[in-house]
Order: C-alpha cells, then structure tokens, then sequence
C-alpha cells in the first residue's frame, strides 16, 4: 500500500471513529456550541450505515416520538480497535510536522 493510500485510509478511519464518538457525545458538543445540531452528524452516520459500520434502529420514547439509535456493527468495533491502535503513531506524526506553539 502507498503511502499516500494509507494516509487516505487511515484519515478515512480517523473520519468515521469520530463521527462514533461524535454521536455518542452529541448533546454535549451541541450544548458547548461545538456542533450546530444533532441533525448534522445524520449524513455521516447514513455513511456509517453503508459501509456497514453501524446499523440503525428505532424505539419509542416516553416523552415524544420515535428516536433512532445507532449501534457499532461487529464490522464497525473491528475497524474502531484497529484505529485506536494507529492514532497514537498518526497522532505523533502530526506532531511532529506542525509541533507546539513556543510563542506567547
């Protein structure tokens, strides 16, 4: 695999491990004004589900409509672990290109 493809395939794994985390944590980003609304991790999570990474189900609420929930496919917690093991080394990478801020 080029280098170029792994950097694509890991950025694309880096993409949809934190659109996972993302809905997880949406009230909290919508709350601190991180995220416009819940309604715009939806496109992506529809991605998600193509790929076969979550999958999608309904259930009542006791205090109003329908909600959908998302769940991590067997598939999708696979390529989660296998991304956590290259954020540490992609991370460091990054690091080292762009460094920390020395300047007040």
């Amino acid at each position: 695999m080029s280098s170029r493809s792994r950097s694509s395939s890991l950025l694309s794994s880096a993409l949809g491990a934190l659109i996972i985390t993302l809905t997880r944590l949406a009230p909290q980003l919508v709350e601190a004004g991180l995220v416009a609304s819940i309604g715009t991790l939806y496109p992506l999570l529809g991605r998600l589900r193509t790929q076969g990474l979550v999958t999608a189900f309904d259930q009542p609420s006791a205090t109003g409509p329908v909600r959908k929930y998302y769940r991590l496919t067997p598939l999708g917690r696979a390529q989660l672990a296998a991304f956590r093991l290259q954020w540490g080394p992609f991370t460091a990478s990054v690091h080292q290109f762009i460094g920390e801020d020395t300047h007040d």
